[in-house]
C-alpha cells in the first residue's frame, strides 16, 4: 500500500483521499492555508464519508488533514495534485519546497499542470530524481454532497496519463495504476492537454446559450436543454480540431469525444451520434446555475484561458488552423470583457517559447530541445 499526499481539498481531492483510504492506502490531505476552510468539516469529523461505486456511506478516516505542506509531502510515495488550473503554480511551489528524490508527482484533472511544475522545478533546480506527469481528467465523476461527504463514480476508462518527459511514462503509469488500474497510457503530455473534455463540451454549450443563462434565474440543463443540434455541431468542431493536433503530434489514440463519453461510462452503450451520446448519458442531467453573472463561471473563466488558449497556441506552432476554438476565445473574451488570449496559458507562459514544429516531438519525449 502506498503513502499518498493529496494536495487540494475540493471535491476531487476529498474524493481521492476517501477512496484511496478505503482501498487501504495511507493518505495525507493538504490544502493551501488560503483555502483552509475546505478542511474544516474533514478535520472536525476526522475523515470523509463516501458513497457510490460500491461505497455505501463508508467512512474513511484520513491519516493526516493539514495546511502544512511539509507534513503532507515528506515521506510520501506519490503526491497527487488536484486543483483548478489557476492553482497549479501555487500548489507546485508548496510541493517543490519539500520534495525529495524518488517521489512521484501527478497532476489530476485538466492537463498542462505538469508543464507548470516543470517550469518551477527548473527555477528551483529540484529536477533530479523526480518522476512527474499528469492525467487528462479525474478518474471519477464526483461531487460534494454534504460536510465531509462525497458521492463518486469511478470512470470505466478514458482517463489517460503521461509523464514529462514521456521517456518516464512507464514508471509514472505504473505508479498511478497501483491506485487506479483503469488509467490508460497517453503518448505525451500534449495528448493529455488536448483530450480535455471540459474544453470540448463546456465552452460551446455555455457561450451558445448565453441568453438563456444570463436571462434566467432558474437552474438550466446545460446539455439536456442546451445541447441542441447546432450546439452539438460546435462541440464536434472543437473536438475535430483537437484530433487534428493529436494526429500531427503522433498520438495513436484518435478517439472522438463521443467515443470517450462511452469509454468513461458517461453513456451506457455506444451511440451513433454525439447528440445521442450527450442526451442519453449522464451529462444530459447536469444543471447549471443561471443569472446575470452566469458566464463568469469556471466553465468559461477556467476552460477558455487555461485550455482553449493553449490548444490554439499548439495549433499555431504546428501550423494547423483552429478557427472554432479561436472563435470561442474571442466570443468569451467579448462577453466577459476579459482578454483571455492576452493573459491565458500559452507555450511562452510555460517557458516553452523554444518549442517549434520541428522539435516538439523530441521535446515531449526527452525534455530536450
Amino acid at each position: 500500500m502506498a503513502n499518498v499526499a493529496v494536495m487540494g481539498a475540493g471535491g476531487g481531492g476529498q474524493t481521492i483521499a476517501a477512496d484511496l483510504t478505503l482501498d487501504g492506502h495511507s493518505v495525507r490531505l493538504f490544502e493551501h492555508p488560503k483555502f483552509a476552510a475546505s478542511l474544516q468539516h474533514v478535520k472536525k469529523k476526522g475523515g470523509i464519508t463516501a458513497s457510490g461505486s460500491g461505497r455505501d456511506r463508508d467512512f474513511a478516516k484520513i491519516r493526516l488533514v493539514t495546511t502544512n505542506a511539509k507534513s503532507a509531502v515528506k515521506g510520501a510515495d506519490v503526491i497527487i495534485v488536484v486543483v483548478p488550473c489557476f492553482g497549479h503554480a501555487a500548489m507546485s511551489e508548496a510541493v517543490i519546497r519539500h520534495i525529495e528524490p524518488g517521489q512521484t508527482v501527478a497532476f489530476l484533472g485538466e492537463g498542462s499542470g505538469s508543464l507548470v511544475f516543470r517550469q518551477l522545478l527548473k527555477k528551483h533546480r529540484r529536477e533530479r530524481g523526480i518522476i512527474y506527469g499528469e492525467t487528462n481528467t479525474l478518474p471519477y465523476l464526483t461531487r460534494i454532497t454534504g460536510p465531509a461527504q462525497v458521492t463518486l463514480m469511478r470512470k470505466r476508462g478514458g482517463t489517460l496519463a503521461a509523464a514529462f518527459p514521456a521517456k518516464n511514462n512507464q514508471p509514472f503509469l505504473s505508479t498511478l495504476q497501483e491506485l487506479w488500474p483503469y488509467i490508460e497510457p497517453a503518448t505525451h503530455v500534449f495528448e493529455t492537454t488536448l483530450i480535455n473534455f471540459n474544453a470540448i463540451d463546456h465552452v460551446a454549450a455555455c457561450l451558445l446559450n448565453a441568453g438563456w443563462i444570463e436571462g434566467s434565474s432558474m437552474p438550466f440543463l446545460l446539455w439536456g436543454q442546451g445541447a441542441t443540434p447546432s450546439v452539438v455541431r460546435c462541440i464536434e468542431a472543437v473536438d475535430e480540431e483537437t484530433i487534428a493536433l493529436r494526429k500531427a503530434l503522433g498520438c495513436k489514440n484518435l478517439d472522438t469525444y463521443r467515443d470517450f463519453l462511452y469509454r468513461q461510462g458517461m453513456v451506457e452503450n455506444r451511440q451513433r451520434t454525439t447528440y445521442d451520446a450527450i442526451h442519453k448519458g449522464l451529462g444530459g442531467k447536469g444543471t447549471y446555475q443561471c443569472g446575470p453573472e452566469g458566464l463568469k463561471f469556471r466553465y468559461v473563466t477556467e476552460d477558455v484561458p487555461y485550455a482553449l488558449v493553449l490548444i490554439t497556441d499548439i495549433g499555431r506552432v504546428l501550423g494547423i488552423p483552429t478557427p472554432v476554438n479561436d472563435a470561442l476565445i474571442t466570443l468569451a473574451s467579448t462577453i466577459n470583457q476579459d482578454d483571455y488570449r492576452g493573459w491565458g496559458r500559452t507555450l511562452k507562459s510555460l517557458g516553452l517559447a523554444r518549442v517549434k514544429k520541428g522539435n516538439v516531438r523530441k521535446f515531449l519525449q526527452t525534455g530536450e530541445f
